[in-house]
């Protein structure tokens, strides 16, 4: 069993890369309430985890518990005993691990606000967590915390509507599906004229269906693309179809033994078969438009 220690107030600092940013300054009075009953009456009070300071001998970081530091420097009874009870973690470890052991404590003890939340999923990924290795620390499936993750790509204005509860997270990730932050602004402002997640969705669509013709000449009226980029598009395709026809070829109907052969990256299979299907959903989409597009074409110069 770990042994605690009680460790003075002025020697303990909150660490600088806690994901949490907000602090409830209710919740913080609160624990602060809790705290000196339970010191009153005898009871047991959960100890912080701290880790040595490299940059100040003697001194703590906070590894967990910023939030029982906080109460017990903003209570003048608290602060004036002018100690914490702490575990004192002496293994190195890296930089990812910490991070995501203190966003499963934060989860887990007092939601974070969805934004806040799906930002400390992006640093963890930063500091060199893999989406599975984040989705088995949180207890979430991997396409649920891949969803998450593009509301990073949304505007600020966005992710502010988000947080302020006046944006549904579900219309939000359907708007970042738009290719830039622009068309994402755009879509923003339509919307948020409904009162109503559903009618916001009907809102996106009718906007999208309305700006399908312009989208459909900018994308098919190749005479406004830079030949660079046509030339390069054309490329990109050449080669997945050169991939995806050898292993069309090579694992016809084994797909059984693709999965076996690679039996612990089954999540990766199904993140990425999902994702051929997504594509070659958008291909076949746009193949059946460009059919539509060009026969109009061929209709019109037969009328004029």
């Amino acid at each position: 069993m770990r042994q605690t220690v009680q460790i003075p107030l002025s020697d303990v600092r909150p660490d600088p890369g806690q994901p949490r940013k907000s602090k409830p300054v209710e919740y913080i009075q609160e624990l602060s309430g809790v705290i000196r009953n339970l010191r009153h009456n005898g009871g047991n009070i959960s100890p912080i985890e701290v880790r040595p300071d490299p940059e100040n001998s003697g001194k703590f970081i906070i590894l967990k518990g910023e939030c029982r530091y906080l109460a017990h420097i903003t209570d003048d009874r608290l602060k004036g005993e002018g100690w914490i009870e702490a575990f004192v973690v002496e293994t190195k470890r890296e930089s990812k691990d910490i991070f995501m052991d203190q966003i499963s404590e934060n989860v887990n003890r007092l939601d974070m606000g969805i934004v806040e939340t799906i930002q400390s999923y992006g640093r963890a990924i930063e500091l060199g967590a893999t989406v599975e290795e984040l989705a088995e620390t949180l207890g979430k499936p991997v396409h649920i915390l891949s969803s998450d993750l593009t509301i990073l790509k949304l505007p600020e204005p966005i992710q502010k509507a988000i947080e302020g509860k006046t944006m549904p997270v579900s219309v939000a990730k359907e708007i970042a599906n738009e290719p830039n932050d622009a068309r994402m602004m755009k879509a923003f402002a339509k919307v948020m004229t409904a009162k109503s997640a559903k009618d916001m969705m009907r809102k996106l669509q009718a906007w999208r269906d309305q700006d399908s013709q312009k989208t459909l000449d900018q994308v098919f009226a190749t005479v406004d693309v830079p030949p660079d980029e046509l030339k390069a598009a054309g490329k990109k395709f050449d080669k997945l179809a050169k991939a995806f026809e050898l292993y069309a070829r090579e694992s016809k109907d084994k797909g059984g033994l693709v999965v076996k052969a690679r039996s612990g990256k089954v999540r990766y299979i199904e993140e990425l078969a999902a994702e051929m299907v997504k594509q070659g959903n958008i291909l076949l989409e746009n193949a059946k438009l460009y059919r539509e597009y060009t026969a109009s074409g061929r209709k019109e110069e037969k009328a004029a």
